[in-house]
């Protein structure tokens, strides 16, 4: 989460949406990870909040692909283990739990559009976001098996309601 009093701004960074990318152009620190926004926004009730949501199954992917490039206790563990077994790195929420109560939800199939119709609401300068933690294989559908796919499409349904995403 990123707030900026000044201009009573909230950004919701959900993981591998192209936060850092957003932080990086904001003034904001990269890897400022989401916490749910109702406990803000009842603080915060005159700050406009925003976030950005992606297809479930490929942010899933990402997010393991990211871990095992950085962190070594993900190096040796399949990306089975990772979806079913970890918690707490922001990967196994439901973007949209995270989002709720924003007034902006972009998407990041749309990002760099969606990112300059965010700008004209905000009254920001549109500007051109850097790509600055790119992990690649955007084919994330050979990794999932059948189990997989269900338990994605059980756990992220309001992500894949909202943004009429589908396996594939």
């Amino acid at each position: 989460m990123w707030v900026d009093h000044r201009k009573k701004l909230l950004f919701v960074h959900v993981p591998r949406t192209g936060g850092d990318s957003i932080c990086s152009v904001m003034g904001g620190k990269a890897g400022q990870f989401p916490k749910h926004i109702g406990r803000h926004k009842a603080r915060l009730p005159k700050y406009f909040a925003f976030g950005f949501i992606r297809n479930p199954w490929g942010r899933l992917y990402s997010c393991y692909r990211k871990h095992a490039a950085i962190d070594e206790r993900y190096r040796n563990i399949s990306f089975r283990e990772f979806l079913y077994n970890t918690r707490g790195k922001g990967c196994e929420h439901s973007a949209m739990k995270l989002l709720a109560g924003c007034q902006f939800i972009g998407r990041f199939e749309s990002l760099q559009s969606d990112w300059n119709r965010l700008q004209r609401i905000i009254g920001m300068n549109e500007s051109v976001l850097p790509v600055t933690n790119g992990a690649g294989d955007s084919e994330y559908q050979s990794h999932y098996d059948a189990g997989m796919v269900k338990y994605v499409r059980d756990t992220c349904s309001d992500d894949i309601a909202w943004g009429g995403y589908s396996f594939g």
